[in-house]
């Protein structure tokens, strides 16, 4: 029997790590290929029939794939996706799509991209451990980052807080990626990711949040760094171990709350300045006002007037119910900017490198492009974009 052209096994591999079963696999092809059977598929991977190469070309265009992958040996070797830290206390975790698989190999890119494009070695957060005191952790990493209670009160809005924190964040290292209507996963699968197995780390946050959840998710996936504990996180409602839990989200958890909102400060503010329990009647304003200082969500203020003995148990829960019951808000689209979507999906720090080896040409217009995730015809924009950053 001659040789097989495409290796099976890579086949294989392919599918299976952009997310596709056959069932969904052959959903997608039977619009162009209705003759296409599961069996034919099986075959294909099991190395007892052939394919022929434009058949696949279109499983290379769906799996995202250069087809130059299913003439190797062997499948490549990558790294493995962050630990599923997801659905604290549940083992309903379901798995991840083929959006999500992409976009976690989008910032595996990224990640050797801004290695190789570096031209020195950039800075490297500090490291913690689990049996640190998460609020203490936090205390310092407020005071080198540079984010103090000034900054939250001076910042107009969510996403101008969240553009702050990033900053700082980026200028010790981190990578801090959102995605976009291009690069999306479904927000039901996860809030945020980090990557802590290779250098330089990066978090990813997902687009698709609320501004409040997305202030969270920052810090939270800070302290997975901190700790060198990468992860793929959805439930941020743990900040005790009051049920069986992941203790690194736990102190992640903890550590995002005491960021975001500082006992000293919060307990300090106008709405809580000698008031032992926080009235009911007066209760809904206080936690409107107190978020909007913070830049963070209702239920990250509920969780801290509980802490501090502000609120009981009791009205605790009343109050998440009653917002969990609201109607969430009407997302409306803009007019899109796609300068502007490439710098906040990619952060500065990485378009920067890429748009300085563009300039010095040690990389093409179009490679640029590509690792922005943008058209060329862009990359000015996006240059200029940087030049207001400063």
């Amino acid at each position: 029997m001659e040789p097989f052209i495409f290796e099976p096994t890579a086949l294989s591999w392919a599918r299976r790590t952009a997310g596709f079963s056959f069932d969904v696999l052959l959903s997608k092809l039977h619009p162009t290929w209705p003759d296409l059977t599961e069996a034919t598929l099986r075959a294909w991977e099991g190395g007892t029939e052939r394919p022929q190469p434009t058949h696949v070309k279109k499983l290379a265009v769906l799996y995202k794939r250069p087809i130059a992958v299913f003439l190797l040996p062997h499948p490549p070797d990558e790294n493995p996706i962050p630990p599923d830290r997801r659905t604290i206390g549940s083992s309903k975790r379901g798995s991840f799509s083929s959006k999500t698989l992409l976009m976690i190999r989008i910032v595996r890119g990224i990640q050797s991209h801004s290695r190789e494009l570096a031209e020195a070695r950039s800075a490297e957060p500090p490291r913690c451990s689990i049996t640190d005191s998460p609020s203490s952790i936090a205390s310092k990493a407020r005071l080198s980052l540079g984010i103090d209670y000034q900054l939250q009160r001076a910042c107009r809005t969510y996403e101008a807080f969240f553009e702050a924190m990033r900053r700082a964040i980026e200028n010790v290292g981190v990578l801090v990626l959102k995605s976009a209507a291009h690069r999306s996963f479904p927000r039901e699968e996860a809030r945020a990711l980090s990557f802590t197995d290779e250098t330089p780390y990066a978090i990813l946050i997902n687009n698709k949040d609320s501004d409040g959840a997305k202030n969270f998710s920052l810090p939270h996936e800070y302290a997975h760094v901190l700790l060198r504990q990468a992860g793929i996180c959805s439930d941020f409602a743990a900040v005790s171990v009051g049920r069986r839990v992941d203790p690194i989200e736990v102190f992640c958890n903890q550590f995002a709350s005491a960021f975001l909102v500082p006992e000293r400060e919060f307990l300090s503010h106008s709405a809580l300045v000698n008031v032992a329990t926080v009235n009911k009647s007066a209760l809904e304003q206080a936690v409107e006002n107190l978020a909007m200082t913070f830049k963070v969500s209702r239920y990250v203020i509920l969780r801290r007037l509980l802490t501090f003995g502000r609120i009981s148990q009791g009205t605790y829960q009343e109050s998440v119910e009653r917002i969990d019951a609201e109607s969430p808000p009407i997302q409306r689209g803009g007019r899109t900017v796609p300068a502007r979507v490439a710098v906040q999906t990619n952060g500065t720090t990485f378009t920067r490198q890429v748009i300085s080896a563009f300039r010095s040409d040690r990389i093409s217009k179009a490679a640029a492009a590509e690792y922005l995730g943008t058209r060329s015809g862009y990359l000015n924009a996006v240059e200029n974009l940087l030049k207001k950053h400063g």
